[in-house]
């Protein structure tokens, strides 16, 4: 139903953040709230907040949507979101080993995830673009990873990797310009060179 109205990509955030949103609450509560200073350790497991982003979110975005109860009643969505909410706040608190709290996180991330998405302003869109601003960091970064400091008699220069085709294109403009300069030799005699192309016959022959 959600994917009905919302992409894959906006199910996998909501899914993901709605369950890390419920799981820290829950985690939260038990923490720092009186009745349950009796527990030892506490323990979230399931994807039950995660699943009560996309519900709640689907909701409030489509409140008249009607589904069937039990496959039979028809019910409109936001009726069965706003009952599963209340049925939540008022068991807080009663030791049934269900996570009200990741229930209510979830939700709530589930609503924040509506506010403001007519105009692109919603939390969704902006963890989408902070995901895509991580991803060109790590981009750039591997691509200024790409470039090795040498460093030769106290020097430090920077090489850069190259294709095959760039590698072999430069090689073969390195054998021409040497042909060239060895024609020239041929033709008119070392001294004829200039002192680039004498620094560039010499640096060629150490290779």
């Amino acid at each position: 139903m959600f994917e009905m109205v919302f992409d894959k990509k906006r199910l996998l955030y909501l899914y993901i953040l709605g369950g890390i949103t419920g799981g820290l609450l829950e985690l939260l509560a038990h923490s720092i709230l009186p009745a349950y200073q009796f527990e030892k350790e506490s323990m979230v497991v399931g994807a039950s907040g995660s699943i009560m982003a996309i519900f709640i979110a689907l909701a409030f975005y489509r409140p008249n949507l009607e589904v069937r109860f039990f496959g039979v009643f028809p019910i409109k969505l936001i009726y069965l979101a706003l009952f599963f909410i209340f049925i939540n706040i008022v068991t807080l608190g009663i030791a049934d080993n269900i996570a009200h709290f990741a229930h209510l996180g979830g939700a709530l991330f589930g609503a924040l995830s509506i506010i403001g998405i007519s105009n692109k302003k919603d939390i969704i869109t902006y963890s989408q673009m902070f995901t895509a601003r991580i991803k060109e960091f790590f981009k750039s970064l591997f691509k200024r990873n790409t470039h090795l400091k040498v460093k030769k008699g106290g020097r430090t220069r920077s090489t850069q990797f190259k294709s095959d085709e760039e590698y072999n294109l430069e090689s073969k403009q390195r054998q021409e310009k040497t042909d060239a300069i060895l024609d020239k030799i041929a033709k008119s005699g070392y001294e004829s060179l200039t002192k680039a192309e004498k620094d560039f016959l010499f640096n060629q022959s150490k290779k």
